[in-house]
């Protein structure tokens, strides 16, 4: 009986090094496996496509319309533009809202009387009702004077126009409140209060400067860059809206 349990010792002794090998092997096919099929997260490739410029201010920034003032976005909501849903014959606020409100309630023409939407900064459900507060604001995901600041003072007053009506990718509805917050803020002084948010708001910050050629601060690119580790793709978020489509 011993002389046959030392046989079967010496047995398995001599198989270890072979199974070490295999188990070697595997672990390291699937390291590798990993290495090879995990991808860079949006947030991290659109970082890598921006411009990033040192801060400047730019003078003659004035965004008022009357006759005093210079209006260099042209008049808000304006459908004089050549974006999503230009020209149209509807307004900036009832384009966006007949994009991202459900329930929806039009009266005649494209004005929208009512609806439910969820402000993306926050998460919160709201209901519309034309006339009555509160109502959502329209919400510049890169702001107009941060823009002027980053090279739109030198361009066309078409392209600004075309710029500040963006409903393609840089305008929002949001609540009053937080869009108040955020004012000209960039993403080194602001974030969604929303934690889910956050992540969203930061590539549709990059795909707007990158798509309209605007660098971001060295500050921004900082900020985005100590989240992009918690911004990995797939995205994980259900309410921030996507680039918005046409409609009729």
């Amino acid at each position: 009986m011993c002389a046959t349990l030392a046989r079967a010792r010496r047995h398995w002794l001599k198989q270890v090094p072979a199974l070490v090998a295999v188990l070697v092997v595997l672990v390291t096919g699937c390291s590798s496996s990993r290495a090879e099929t995990a991808k860079p997260s949006e947030l991290a490739e659109l970082l890598a496509q921006v411009r990033v410029a040192a801060a400047s201010n730019a003078p003659g920034y004035d965004r008022a319309c009357d006759r005093r003032h210079a209006c260099v976005f042209g008049p808000a909501n304006t459908d004089d533009h050549a974006g999503l849903n230009g020209h149209n014959g509807c307004d900036g606020f009832n384009d966006l809202a007949r994009s991202v409100m459900t329930d929806l309630v039009p009266s005649t023409g494209c004005v929208v009387r009512a609806g439910q939407w969820i402000d993306p900064y926050t998460g919160h459900p709201n209901r519309y009702v034309r006339g009555q507060l509160p109502t959502p604001t329209v919400e510049h995901v890169v702001a107009l004077h941060t823009a002027w600041d980053r090279g739109a003072s030198v361009w066309p007053q078409q392209r600004r126009i075309d710029f500040a009506n963006d409903q393609q990718f840089n305008l929002l509805l949001v609540g009053g409140p937080v869009n108040a917050s955020k004012g000209d803020r960039s993403p080194s002084q602001w974030l969604p209060p929303l934690a889910a948010a956050r992540c969203p708001y930061l590539v549709r910050y990059l795909q707007v400067s990158i798509r309209w050629d605007l660098p971001i601060t060295p500050a921004d690119r900082d900020a985005i860059s100590a989240l992009v580790p918690t911004c990995q793709a797939p995205p994980g978020w259900t309410t921030w809206p996507q680039p918005t489509r046409s409609h009729t």
